[in-house]
């Protein structure tokens, strides 16, 4: 698990997926469809 735990996974993974959404809504989509 990384370090700080799920709270801080969870955030981390949160601002990926803003992140890429932003970027490339497609890719977002392909590169992680469980979102």
């Amino acid at each position: 698990m990384p370090y700080g735990g799920p709270l801080r996974a969870h955030a981390s993974h949160r601002a990926a997926d803003t992140f890429w959404k932003r970027i490339d809504p497609a890719l977002a989509a392909r590169a992680a469809p469980h979102i």
